[in-house]
């Protein structure tokens, strides 16, 4: 069995955020993480990007899936990422947003 990387830190991407479209980066250490994301009002799309070696921002893609939410509550979802810079993305007004990746550790 491959041995992953592990990380034990917890990376606050937003905490009651309102009206934004993007939330605060965060670089990460990579290795296996739980999204727990969020909101009181969500009127488009929030998703979890990730910056690529160029520079582009990008949904993240996780086991075949967007990491991506049309409703108030995503709950906490287990991926696997590597090290870099992320955050979220929301397409429209969104309010409270409460955004975070916890390390597996």
């Amino acid at each position: 069995m491959p041995n992953r990387r592990s990380d034990d830190n917890t990376y606050q991407l937003g905490v009651f955020v309102s009206g934004v479209q993007y939330l605060k980066v965060q670089y990460i250490k990579g290795g296996e993480y739980a999204l727990f994301l969020d909101a009181t009002q969500n009127d488009g799309m929030m998703s979890l990007q990730m910056q690529s070696p160029s520079g582009v921002w990008m949904d993240v893609l996780a086991y075949g899936l967007y990491m991506r939410t049309t409703t108030l509550t995503m709950n906490q979802v287990g991926l696997v990422l590597p090290s870099g810079a992320v955050r979220i993305y929301a397409t429209a007004a969104v309010a409270n947003v409460a955004a975070y990746l916890v390390g597996a550790g």
